[in-house]
């Protein structure tokens, strides 16, 4: 895979952004890979191709409610003004409430292939009510 200079190069000149936010990135483009576009096409921000718009989206929304960046920092990874950042997050939380099948698998690959995941949901050992001999031969 080839990582392009520009993860760099998008910082901004911020405190929230460390290796988790530029891991993110990385993941996105590589998310932007298997829908077959380049990771050059999801930052120029030139494109407005259906399945990069919505990885955009996805991202700024991570950005905004996983890593709690303001509108106007995650406006200038993007080029693009808050107003912009806002209409994105409202339209991902609308899709998200109606279970947007192919929005919930980006936010999913997006924060949980990241470690961002901080619901993080330990397996629970359920009690058991069956008998002792139930389940074995006698």
């Amino acid at each position: 895979m080839n990582t392009l200079i520009s993860t760099a190069e998008r910082e901004p000149r911020s405190k929230h952004y460390t290796s988790s936010t530029k891991q993110l990135f990385i993941s996105a483009e590589e998310l932007t890979e298997d829908v077959g576009k380049t990771a050059e096409q999801l930052w120029s921000g030139n494109s407005r191709a259906q399945p990069l718009t919505l990885i955009r989206h996805c991202i700024m929304y991570t950005l905004r409610w996983e890593y709690n960046w303001n509108y106007t920092e995650i406006g200038t990874v993007f080029k693009r003004d808050h107003s912009s950042v806002v209409y994105a997050c409202r339209r991902m939380r609308e899709l998200i409430d109606i279970n947007d099948p192919q929005v919930l698998r980006y936010i999913n690959r997006l924060t949980i292939h990241n470690g961002t995941d901080t619901k993080e949901t330990q397996a629970q050992c359920i009690p058991c009510t069956c008998g002792p001999t139930q389940g074995t031969k006698v």
